[in-house]
């Protein structure tokens, strides 16, 4: 049968699932880069792509749909606070985004607006008493609750940029021509080989299954 082996090379079943979910992540990175809705798609893991039909239905909830719930009024509030309660819950189930970081400042924000819109309420049903103080110290909370997000959106975009920067420090590689020496790869370029190891680890698993099963089947028809 070639240079093919039989039995193929054993494989435990725990790497052998990750072999198949880093296999499944770059097709998945393939099919969502060249479809006509990739727009829609590379932004969502393959098990939830059709997310993004909910985060529109939830925008269209806290937007058109509330108009038809009175305008200013307690229950429009409380539909509000409610859609976001849902799309919290779904977020939370679900995780949709590829990144991790994405699905952090989602959740930050849902939380965001559920509290605005509680506060609202508050100030709606004339919880904080009309008096200055409260109604200022309540504005003030608002405020934190809304600039912290801002914040830590701003924290998490520079988090990967300075780590980065910083392994650019610690392993430089341009220094690796005059020194002779081989220089520390990144991180990133580990994950990169290590990902593309285990693609051809797979294929060869399967590759090597398939053409021992062929052969056996063939040999035994002879």
């Amino acid at each position: 049968i070639g240079e093919s082996v039989w039995p193929p090379p054993r494989v435990s079943l725990d790497k052998r699932r990750t072999l198949e979910a880093k296999k499944a992540a770059r097709e998945w990175d393939e099919i969502s880069g060249s479809h006509h809705l990739s727009f829609l798609l590379e932004a969502y893991d393959r098990r939830v792509y059709w997310f993004e039909v909910v985060e529109v239905l939830r925008r269209l909830a806290l937007s058109g749909f509330l108009v038809l719930c009175g305008p200013g009024s307690a229950f429009q509030i409380v539909i509000a606070i409610t859609v976001c309660l849902v799309a919290k819950s779904l977020f939370d189930f679900y995780a949709p985004a590829r990144d991790n970081s994405d699905n952090l400042l989602q959740s930050m924000a849902m939380w965001q607006l559920f509290i605005v819109n509680f506060c609202a309420l508050l100030i709606r049903v004339d919880a904080t008493g009309d008096t200055s103080g409260e109604v200022q110290r309540l504005g003030y909370f608002i405020a934190f609750v809304v600039g912290g997000g801002y914040i830590a959106m701003f924290a998490l975009f520079l988090a990967p940029i300075i780590y980065f920067a910083y392994l650019e420090y610690q392993y430089p590689h341009d220094n690796e021509a005059d020194s002779g020496q081989v220089a520390r790869p990144l991180p990133i370029s580990v994950w990169q080989e290590e990902d593309d190891e285990a693609g051809s680890t797979l294929d060869k698993f399967f590759d090597t299954t398939g053409s021992a099963s062929s052969g056996g089947g063939g040999g035994g028809g002879g």
